[in-house]
């Protein structure tokens, strides 16, 4: 019997999205990735981490904040709150400043990260 794997770190598809197109383009230091070496960290990713599915009623639930300048933080979010996740890792802290139920830490902040898993 197969060993169920505990989930405790996920993803969205936007976050997935972005991981893609940031792996295709070419960056100062690096070329772009060829399609097989895309492939190879999206088989990697998808090994560690949940992807969270994204509805048509949570991108219309994201309209209800405030701040509606990063639709796509208010997305996460109310992704996130599916899961009942209590940490979002982001480079925009501050884009989740008005969702009280959940923590914005920034990746660089890897020893917090440490902790947390």
């Amino acid at each position: 019997m197969k060993k169920k794997r505990k989930e405790f770190l996920f993803t969205s598809f936007f976050a997935l999205g972005q991981t893609i197109s940031m792996l295709q383009s070419k960056r100062k230091t690096r070329k772009a990735f060829s399609p097989d070496v895309i492939n190879e960290y999206i088989d990697f990713l998808t090994s560690k981490i949940t992807i969270l599915e994204c509805s048509e009623n949570d991108v219309k639930s994201a309209f209800i904040f405030k701040d509606l300048n990063d639709i796509e933080d208010n997305i996460q979010y109310v992704i996130s709150q599916k899961m009942k996740c209590k940490y979002i890792i982001t480079n925009d802290v501050s884009g989740y400043s008005q969702h009280s139920k959940i923590e914005a830490i920034n990746p660089n902040n890897v020893r917090l990260i440490k902790k947390i898993i």
